[in-house]
């Protein structure tokens, strides 16, 4: 098991070449990209895990929901979970769309 600063740092190891995969990205083709790009194809980058990850999670609540039967506690949380999942597929759409948005009125 990691300890905290271990896990910090794993995670910052990742998140650092996550972005420069979406900074550097048209690097290969020899072109540098600026700002607005970078963050679009990061917005994009995460919005397509995300969906991913909570498709599954959406998958999973809603089989335990149908699993629950008369147990009330277990459809509860089964419930919750797909509310919640449902609200971020939303939250996560809605960013991947104003993203461009956003960078296109700061130029």
């Amino acid at each position: 098991m990691l300890d905290r600063k271990e896990r910090t740092m794993t995670h910052l190891a990742i998140l650092l070449t996550v972005y420069l995969q979406a900074t550097l990205w048209p690097a290969a083709a020899g072109v540098l990209a600026d700002v607005g790009t970078s963050f679009n194809a990061l917005a994009a980058l995460f919005a397509g895990y995300l969906t991913g990850i909570l498709a599954f999670i959406a998958v999973v609540s809603g089989y335990q929901l149908m699993t629950a039967g008369e147990d009330v506690q277990q459809a509860t949380r089964a419930k919750r979970a797909l509310g919640l999942s449902l609200a971020g597929a939303v939250l996560v759409g809605t960013a991947a769309t104003l993203a461009p948005v956003i960078t296109g009125t700061i130029k």
